[in-house]
């Protein structure tokens, strides 16, 4: 009599939950300003971004507004539970607008083509997010920025990745009314940590081998 054992492995998907950190540095970030006042100019290779609402009299503005994109492809088919953008702010205005947004941008760009002609108001009013934390001082973070809903569109809701539209508002404005930041672009070299960054906190699936049984036979 013989005792034939076979253990039979096979493969099953289990889920483990993970943080995953994006901030790019100067040679593979994306980011840009785009200048309602300059709109044929590109202003991408700088260490930082002006995003800007300024009513210049009754009838013109001279806004500038931010775009910054991260490349999300690593994150396809998880499932996204929290993604929050930080900021780095290195100088602002006294005031504070009465809302700042970050809304996912409907128009691809780069940074060489990036421009208020080619992108200004090119974004989702409808996915808008609006900033609640507090108007930073100079030389702080602004409060993270919940972009969970933007960043699983981009995941699993079939939205293309255009990546961030950030541009501040005032309510009813007055000639001269100003308000602004200045932040830290993927460019910034002498603090890595002053870089945009987008922290997801994610549930994915895996492939592990498991033992399904034992399989024995008498002869």
């Amino acid at each position: 009599m013989r005792k034939l054992l076979i253990a039979i492995l096979v493969l099953t998907a289990a889920v483990f939950a993970a943080e995953m950190e994006f901030q790019p540095g100067p040679d593979t970030g994306v980011d840009a300003a785009i200048y309602e006042d300059a709109p044929a100019d590109i202003f991408s290779n700088l260490n930082f971004m002006r995003i800007r609402f300024y009513q210049a009299d009754e009838t013109e503005t001279e806004n500038r507004q931010g775009l910054i994109y991260f490349d999300l492809a690593v994150l396809e088919g998880a499932t996204i539970n929290s993604a929050y953008l930080t900021l780095y702010n290195f100088d602002s205005s006294t005031d504070a607008p009465d809302y700042g947004y970050i809304a996912p941008a409907t128009r691809s760009w780069t940074e060489a083509n990036a421009t208020w002609d080619r992108m200004g108001g090119y974004y989702d009013d409808d996915a808008k997010v609006e900033y609640t934390g507090s108007w930073p001082t100079d030389g702080a973070y602004l409060d993270d920025i919940d972009v969970t809903d933007i960043v699983n569109g981009w995941v699993n809701g079939g939205v293309t990745n255009n990546g961030f539209y950030i541009w501040l508002e005032i309510d009813s404005p007055s000639s001269g009314d100003m308000v602004g930041l200045k932040i830290a672009a993927s460019e910034e070299v002498f603090n890595p940590d002053y870089r945009p960054k987008l922290t997801v906190d994610y549930d994915a699936a895996t492939i592990v081998e498991s033992s399904w049984g034992e399989i024995k036979a008498i002869d």
